[in-house]
């Protein structure tokens, strides 16, 4: 099958999973059958990649003997790239670690060593450049790796990346601190699924300035600015309640809010 030397009638078989094989060989078979030649071997094999038991697919993609092209498969497929399975791949000790929900960014990013005398700016955009170079040639294993475990230069670029895999692995670092947090939150060019992920999870959303500047982020989901609200003082209700760059019903909901505040 590797070498695509398979008989048609066993490739159709093994499109369907119907061979007698490891869960992790057929789903790595399934995986090169999706670039079959025969169109009927290709949707049979998408199909059955579909359905397979998730419990049973992210076993197999959390496993660091899984090769490659199976993880940069499911993070690149827009049927596979589901959460439960992202997770999975994220798990993989092939690529990284996985944060729990009770760990908590570091407060600060490391300090260089006194006698390094490069001037702050220089240095950012040399950081800059290199990274980009680096990750513009890396596949998407390879950049979901480095947004995992690279420092803060990478993952600032890969928040932004199109794979929603790549950029929400850059949140999930357990490297990322409160101040990248923060500018995560303020980032106008990055996925609403990004900005919906950080909102949802506690570690983040206990540090308020990361709740603040999601609220006033113009391109976060109004569903998801709204319990939000909540969390924001008097002050900083009023300043969003006349943010014209937020939607109308976050912007009115933290005028009531304010208002009723103020009453009691």
């Amino acid at each position: 099958m590797r070498e695509g030397r398979a008989p048609l009638a066993v490739r159709r078989r093994a499109a369907q999973g119907e061979l007698a094989l490891p869960a992790s060989a057929c789903i790595e078979a399934l995986v090169l059958l999706t670039v079959d030649p025969d169109v009927e071997v290709r949707t049979l094999a998408l199909r059955t990649l579909e359905h397979w038991d998730p419990h049973e697919l992210s076993e197999v993609l959390a496993d660091p003997a899984t090769p490659r092209r199976v993880l940069d498969f499911v993070a690149e497929s827009p049927v596979l790239s589901r959460d439960d399975l992202l997770d999975a791949v994220y798990r993989n000790p092939a690529l990284a670690g996985y944060p729990d929900e009770s760990s908590s960014p570091s407060h600060a990013a490391p300090a260089l060593p006194a006698a390094v005398e490069v001037p702050a700016a220089a240095r950012a955009d040399a950081g800059s450049n290199s990274a980009s170079q680096r990750i513009a040639r890396m596949t998407v294993s390879e950049r979901i790796h480095a947004a995992l475990t690279g420092g803060t230069d990478e993952r600032m670029l890969l928040i932004r990346d199109a794979n929603k895999a790549v950029a929400r692995a850059a949140l999930m670092s357990p490297k990322v601190t409160e101040r990248e947090l923060e500018a995560f939150a303020s980032m106008t060019n990055i996925a609403e699924e990004v900005l919906r992920a950080l909102a949802a999870r506690r570690a983040f959303t206990r540090h308020y300035a990361v709740v603040r500047s999601l609220a006033n982020n113009p391109r976060m989901p109004i569903d998801g600015a709204l319990p939000l609200l909540a969390r924001l003082n008097e002050r900083d209700l009023r300043t969003l309640a006349v943010n014209h760059n937020v939607g109308d019903p976050v912007r009115h909901a933290a005028a009531q809010l304010a208002q009723a505040r103020q009453r009691s």
